[in-house]
């Protein structure tokens, strides 16, 4: 487990007074007017070199905190916040803007995807890249990785029962497929315990691959 806690506590240097990156860009905007947005060739747009990301994310971050709906519910909304939380990483880097990560977390935060381990090595790597972080950005992200932190303590226990659970189901595949004993007591043919072995096996595998990547 990476202790990204520690990570952060290197970064202090880094942590200098003064007007945050927004407010020397010229000041805080309205964001109570809520836009309803397309998602027609999202990806187009969302990485096209005139398509404000700063703007757009600011304003759908305040449509889920002041609409009725508090986060992403059908497939384009969610698809639109994944992309829009990644376009922000990859800017934010670019522009040596630490704010601009702190957007992306919350995007991935209204997907539930916070605490991926992917998400927060790009959230690590933007604020290692950056010049300079100011005192609010340090604290809301020790915030984070602490929360990150007491989840995966808590998450810790039921991985593990889950892990094993796939492993006995791969035991079970290889004692059905190589033994001829249950089958003889049961009445089933060699064969089809064979299958039936190598289908535990396979869904065991299978299984634990795609719990490992849904987590990732």
């Amino acid at each position: 487990m990476v202790d990204y806690l520690s990570k952060l506590e290197s970064l202090k240097d880094k942590v200098q007074k003064g007007k945050s990156f927004s407010e020397s860009l010229g000041g805080k905007k309205n964001y109570r007017e809520i836009i309803n947005f397309r998602n027609l060739q999202r990806y187009k747009e969302v990485h096209h070199e005139n398509f404000d990301i700063k703007d757009y994310s600011k304003n759908l971050l305040r449509k889920y905190e002041l609409g009725d709906k508090k986060k992403p519910s059908n497939v384009d909304e969610k698809e639109d916040a994944l992309l829009v939380g990644s376009r922000l990483f990859q800017v934010s880097a670019e522009t040596n803007n630490p704010e601009m990560a702190l957007d992306a977390i919350k995007m991935y935060e209204l997907l539930g995807k916070s605490n991926r381990k992917s998400v927060k090595k790009r959230f690590m790597r933007v604020l290692q890249s950056s010049d300079k972080i100011s005192p609010e950005v340090y604290n809301k992200a020790k915030e984070y990785f602490e929360k990150c932190a007491k989840e995966e303590k808590s998450k810790g226990g039921l991985e593990g029962k889950i892990t094993g659970i796939f492993g006995l189901l791969f035991l079970a595949g290889i004692f059905f497929s190589s033994s001829n004993i249950t089958g003889n007591a049961i009445g089933i043919s060699q064969n089809s315990m064979n299958f039936f072995g190598i289908g535990l096996m396979l869904l065991a595998v299978v299984g634990f691959f795609i719990y490992r990547k849904m987590n990732q």
